[in-house]
């Protein structure tokens, strides 16, 4: 969700918008990198009922909101959706011009069944380091994760415990509210992401959804960082477009949701693909570049 208000809220409170922004690109980056589909969401189109046609809704450096958002996202989280916000949830409150009183605000503390106790900045070098209390998709239960601004400590009223900070209190929860679950993030990791480049942040965020959420995509057999999108048209047609996020050569192995397709050619080389049945998709054998853009069709 991208909201506006946030980045002027940011400049007045500290003379650049770039905390929110690169709070945005960070949480995107991560979910772009992991071959999750990703749209921006605005405020203005969630009267139009936009939030039904998502699983999943990631809410970076969500300060300001108002009590229609809030109000619209705990509706559709009951619903069934699945929602991940961090630090300071609606901690100002637009309608009344203040900070509100319970944090995370406009009641939402229902929905994440925690809420803020305390908060303490990062350290020295800036860095909020919180450690996982469970396995997740890609990531070790004790893996190191990190936030920055702020460390906000939680108190779980209901929610379990994800992450806790050094000091051991809680730094991320979980919680069921009807038939959907909420993840709220005591710091802002994809901040830290954007910044930092932390490769373990990256899978955290990706790994979140994974956990809340079944949402099938393409992925790598190895592992290796090379975003796959599919198109498709009606009589099986397909276009299969691959980049290579790394800096370095890559040969993987893409499954992907491309049925009844047994080759592909490469839009500008000619380059033929072949692709094998693999569970409910197909796998193809594949030799990029780096940072190199492949376009296939069927």
């Amino acid at each position: 969700m991208y909201n506006p208000e946030n980045q002027v809220f940011a400049w007045a409170a500290t003379g650049s918008e770039r905390s929110a922004t690169d709070s945005l690109l960070g949480m995107h980056r991560a979910l772009y990198e992991h071959n999750f589909r990703i749209d921006f969401i605005h405020p203005a189109e969630i009267e139009s009922g936009i939030l039904r046609n998502y699983k999943v809704v990631a809410v970076p450096f969500p300060y300001v909101l108002s009590n229609s958002i809030c109000a619209a996202l705990k509706s559709w989280v009951r619903s069934g959706g699945v929602l991940i916000g961090e630090s300071y949830f609606g901690g100002w409150n637009i309608e009344r011009g203040r900070h509100a009183t319970i944090i995370p605000g406009y009641s939402m503390h229902e929905v994440f069944r925690a809420r803020q106790v305390s908060v303490r900045p990062p350290d020295e070098r800036g860095i909020v380091r919180m450690e996982t209390t469970v396995e997740l998709p890609r990531l070790q239960k004790g893996a190191d994760i990190f936030g920055s601004v702020v460390q906000e400590v939680l108190a779980p009223k209901g929610a379990s415990v994800l992450a806790r900070f050094e000091s051991g209190e809680p730094a991320v929860t979980i919680s069921r509210y009807g038939k959907g679950k909420a993840i709220l993030i005591g710091s802002y990791v994809g901040l830290a992401y954007h910044r930092k480049g932390f490769a373990g942040n990256g899978d955290f965020i990706a790994g979140l959804v994974d956990r809340a959420a079944r949402i099938g995509r393409p992925s790598l057999a190895r592992g290796s960082r090379i975003r796959v999108d599919i198109l498709q048209a009606p009589g099986r047609r397909y276009m299969m477009i691959l980049r290579n996020l790394e800096e370095g050569p890559v040969i993987d192995s893409v499954i992907a949701p491309v049925r009844g397709v047994t080759g592909m050619t490469e839009q500008f080389s000619g380059k033929k693909l072949k692709l094998r049945p693999d569970g409910n998709g197909s796998r193809a054998e594949v030799e990029l570049r780096p940072q190199e853009v492949e376009v296939y069709r069927a």
